[in-house]
């Protein structure tokens, strides 16, 4: 019903049993709605009010029921929404005196005659403001209750119905906004059902072929604007029947047709099916445009070309040129032609899905804009359309440039068509346009059509860019990028920095687009300048120590950092090669080298001769020391024999025990400067004889294990790997805390191999640089001194595998291996 309607129900008001209130409608009755809360009912009427209750809370329709007094005392939950307030806030409003003068012109009149009747009454669309404050608009039905016949009270069941009529609104609104566009067109449009009846055609289309919209809507195009000629008809008749088959086949079509006073006119028609809300085909949309002075214009040129031709063997070679300018010309033409004839087709395709925002702006604001505008912006058309252009987006710093040059091309002075400025988005965000702007008439007053392109990226890259090279120009380091090809004699230097000519002495011009074989000498490194010129690197970045030579032929040693520059397809296309000059550097390293050998060199003579002092002072101690306190211990006992008295054994026997004590001591001091069996009975041996004392003395399982190949050492070679050994065994009983040690001597070729495995706790191996990593070191420097190596496997938890190798003595040649 429309705004403002009302329905009376017809049914009648009776007293129901027990004090319940019926309204009756026809044949239908509803009982009334009592209050919950009155506490007067039976248990059973409360079980059916609870009923009820639950049931109005679950409708999506607003219901509230008001007293004798007009006062609202029972509001179900959709009610709260329609309203906006707490169902507290509803309870103990006055339906008419509360409400708003506004509601209540619509309101009273309503809800008045129901309460006087005493029946049911609908009311349609009416202006409603909510207890909240918020404009709604209602449908609903008053229904009156009464006690015999004494109004008591109302109930509402109501409908807010405010977004479908603001969607309705939008439709008038839309339909009216498209209805212009297409009565205003300059293009025919023309709809038709399937047996070919018009069932519309806008006014440009009535203007054309003569008819008023009465004489040809629900005629067949066949007779009024399709001539009836068996081929038009037939092929009118194929388009309507097959269109829905194969769209494409007749998307553009062109038709000679004819207008009420009999003239004819060749019209380029795009034609598409038209379906129903079931998906089926109902009617079919044609648009076209007239092309009559096209086709004669082509009728002209086709009979001034046959004219032409005839005259061609009569003529010069100056009519030739003429009539090559003149098949150019009709080139022209066809093109033109097609592009008429796609033209209202292709437009809304174009524009509606360009990469590029499209805006048409006049007095400053848009007037229309395409989805890329929205999208770039981040507002909705909406919003653009509601809003000056310029403070809407275009940044602070560039609106009075943008604004200069808007007026300008408004006066129609001559100016660049490109140029770019800066926006800031709905979201904050600033981002670069480059836009072509041109003047164009707009409903007949001048506007400005802009084509806008989103150069926010390409403006960062160029920023980028300018602090890459400023950053190359600026770099100590040399900077060179060459190209990759392997060609003879090398590959081509495309971009040298300053501190490249600082380096080498070559300028930029000397150097660019030449072979950077320039940089190579007699002493270059073919084989790691090689490296420099392919791309069989693995495509990582790598580094290269080469020697290069000055533009003054001066020598230097160069340091290389070498990276790949890849294309869009991941092809290696260029080199970019950083360098240092570290000729000093090297020669640093040259000396620290040669220091390094004469340290090691002297490490292993102090070694050798405190091993000698050692063994010298052991000598010592055996010999001289040792023999003494023997001869003393000897001579104590003759002593003792030879005395009779009693009194001076206890005293004797101290003397005694004591210098066997110094005996013993001398013994051990000696075997810890230089065990003798090292010397007596060579190096395997003596590691037993360790293995030996370690298990004695440190309770530490001792298991020795030894080929039967000879193993002639030198008695340096010897001495330095029993002290290596006993080093690295009192680290296992100091650090490792093992239960069982494994030791193994072996003969491989022309070396002795070494290998000492405990069970201990290990360690990790990338600290040994950092804690207690000396001993480690000596060994492998007095074992490197000799030819021999040192090699450490270990993780924490899984013990210690220590291997010594040091070369054997080889006076001829023997069947070992």
């Amino acid at each position: 019903m429309k705004k403002g309607t009302k329905k009376t129900g017809e049914g009648n008001v009776v007293q129901g049993n027990a004090g319940e209130t019926t309204v009756v409608s026809g044949q239908n009755s509803r009982p009334a709605i009592p209050s919950i809360h009155d506490t007067t009912f039976d248990s059973g009427l409360m079980g059916r009010l609870g009923l009820y209750e639950s049931i109005l809370d679950g409708l999506t329709c607003g219901v509230w029921v008001s007293d004798r007094e007009d006062v609202i005392c029972y509001a179900n939950k959709a009610m709260e929404m329609i309203a906006g307030v707490t169902h507290q806030k509803l309870l103990g409003y006055n339906v008419l005196s509360d409400s708003s003068e506004n509601t209540i012109d619509y309101f009273r009149q309503y809800y008045q005659e129901a309460k006087k009747v005493l029946q049911s009454v609908h009311y349609s669309e009416i202006p409603v403001v909510t207890p909240a404050g918020r404009q709604t608009y209602q449908s609903g039905w008053f229904i009156p209750r009464h006690n015999n016949g004494t109004y008591d009270g109302m109930v509402c069941i109501l409908e807010d119905i405010t977004n479908q009529r603001e969607i309705k609104e939008a439709l008038i609104k839309s339909e009216a906004k498209y209805q212009e566009i297409v009565e205003n067109v300059n293009s025919i449009i023309i709809r038709m059902d399937l047996r070919g009846n018009v069932t519309f055609l806008n006014r440009f289309a009535q203007d054309f072929f003569g008819f008023r919209e009465a004489e040809i809507l629900s005629r067949n195009a066949v007779g009024t604007i399709i001539p009836e000629k068996k081929t038009a008809v037939r092929s009118f008749r194929e388009m309507i029947a097959n269109i829905g088959k194969d769209p494409g086949m007749y998307a553009n079509w062109e038709f000679e047709n004819i207008r009420k006073d009999g003239g004819s006119a060749w019209i380029s028609w795009t034609n598409k099916a038209v379906t129903d809300a079931d998906g089926e085909i109902s009617e079919v949309l044609c648009v076209g445009n007239d092309i009559t002075e096209l086709k004669y214009n082509e009728r002209l040129l086709k009979k001034c070309r046959n004219d032409l031709e005839k005259k061609v063997e009569l003529r010069t070679a100056q009519l030739v040129e003429a009539n090559k300018r003149l098949q150019h010309e009709i080139h022209e033409y066809k093109w033109i032609e097609e592009r008429l004839r796609n033209s209202e087709y292709k437009y809304r395709l174009v524009v509606e899905n360009a990469n590029e925002a499209i805006m048409v702006v006049q007095d400053g604001m848009c007037r229309y804009i395409n989805p890329k505008t929205e999208k770039i912006t981040g507002y909705s058309k909406e919003e653009l359309t509601a809003n000056p252009f310029i403070k809407l987006l275009v940044h602070p710093h560039d609106q009075q440039m943008v604004l200069g040059r808007y007026l300008k091309l408004l006066k129609g002075d001559s100016l660049p068509s490109v140029y770019s400025f800066r926006i800031v988005d709905k979201f904050g965000n600033i981002k670069w346009l480059e836009v072509n702007s041109v003047l164009i008439d707009w409903m007949g007053r001048p506007a400005s059509l802009a084509f806008c392109s989103n150069i926010t990226e390409r403006k960062r890259s160029e920023e980028r860019l300018r602090l890459l090279e400023s950053a190359f120009h600026q770099a100590k380091d040399s900077i060179i990028i060459t190209t990759t090809g392997t060609n003879y004699p090398s590959s081509e230097i495309v971009f040298v920095n300053p501190a490249f000519t600082k380096l080498t002495g070559y300028t930029a011009e000397e150097v660019m687009e030449n072979p950077s074989i320039i940089l190579q000498g007699p002493k270059t490194d073919g084989a790691e300048w090689l490296k420099l010129e392919t791309d069989k690197t693995g495509g990582k970045a790598f580094y290269v120590e080469t020697v290069n030579y000055q533009k003054g032929g001066a020598r230097i040693n160069l340091e290389w950092q070498i990276t790949p520059i890849r294309d869009d397809e991941g092809r290696i296309t260029h080199f970019a090669l950083i360098h240092r000059d570290i000729t000093e550097r090297k020669k640093a390293e040259e000396k620290l080298l040669a220091y390094q050998k004469q340290l090691s060199s002297l490490a292993s003579e102090l070694l050798l001769a405190e091993e000698k002092e050692r063994r010298r002072i052991a000598t010592m101690l055996h010999d001289h020391i040792g023999q003494s306190l023997a001869m003393a211990k000897i001579q104590m006992g003759v002593l003792s024999d030879s005395l009779d008295s009693d009194r001076y054994d206890s005293l004797l026997s101290d003397i005694r025990s004591l210098i066997e004590k110094s005996i013993q001591y001398t013994k051990s001091l000696t075997f810890e400067l230089s065990p003798p069996i090292l010397y007596e009975l060579g190096f395997e041996l003596a590691i037993e004889w360790l293995g030996e004392q370690i298990q004695k003395h440190h309770k530490i399982n001792f298991e020795f294990h030894f080929d039967e190949k000879p193993k002639p050492l030198n008695r340096d070679v010897s001495v330095l790997m029993f002290q290596a050994v006993r080093e690295l065994s009192m680290n296992i009983v100091k650090h490792a805390h093992a239960q069982r040690v494994e030791v193994l001597i072996k003969r491989e070729g022309k070396r002795m191999l070494v290998s000492i495995k405990d069970d201990g706790v290990g360690f990790d191996i990338s600290e040994i640089d950092r804690t207690k990593s000396f001993g480690f070191f000596s060994i492998h420097e007095r074992l490197k001194h000799f030819g021999g190596t040192f090699f450490v496997d270990t993780k924490p938890g899984l013990g210690t595998l220590v291997v010594l190798t040091a070369p054997v003595e080889v006076e001829e040649e023997t069947d070992e291996d």
